[in-house]
């Protein structure tokens, strides 16, 4: 038996129901709205902006996800950036635009890179500013 596919969502472009997120979007902070609108124009615009949303499967976003990973995007930019199409994707299908699963999801990731941080004490902070003043 086939998937259903519905006949809007063949028309409906990632584009247009980006700017229709987007704009449903009021409790973003300018910091976040940002990030995600750099991230569109980036990365996810150029790859998939254009194709109808019920064009885009599983194996295109993890191929995108691959040659942003391989182009050395750091795990977390590459987990940013997926997540604006992810969310996308979740809204077209909130309004009935696109019919089954988000083929954003079950994505599989670089893991994470665990960072050191380093802690100065407050004495060598201390240390440290006389040698930056003296």
């Amino acid at each position: 038996m086939g998937e259903v596919v519905d006949t809007k969502a063949d028309r409906a472009k990632l584009e247009n129901v980006y700017a229709s997120w987007l704009s449903s979007r009021p409790d973003l902070s300018a910091k976040v709205r940002r990030g995600y609108e750099d991230n569109w124009r980036l990365r996810v615009k150029p790859a998939f902006g254009s194709w109808p949303i019920a064009r885009i499967t599983s194996d295109d976003v993890q191929d995108w996800v691959n040659r942003m990973t391989a182009a050395g995007l750091g795990p977390r930019t590459v987990r940013c950036t997926h997540s604006v199409l992810r969310m996308t994707l979740d809204h077209a299908i909130g309004k009935g635009q696109l019919v089954g699963k988000n083929p954003a999801k079950g994505t599989k990731f670089p893991p994470l890179r665990h960072t050191t941080h380093v802690f100065l004490t407050a004495a060598e902070v201390a240390g440290t500013r006389d040698e930056v003043w003296h």
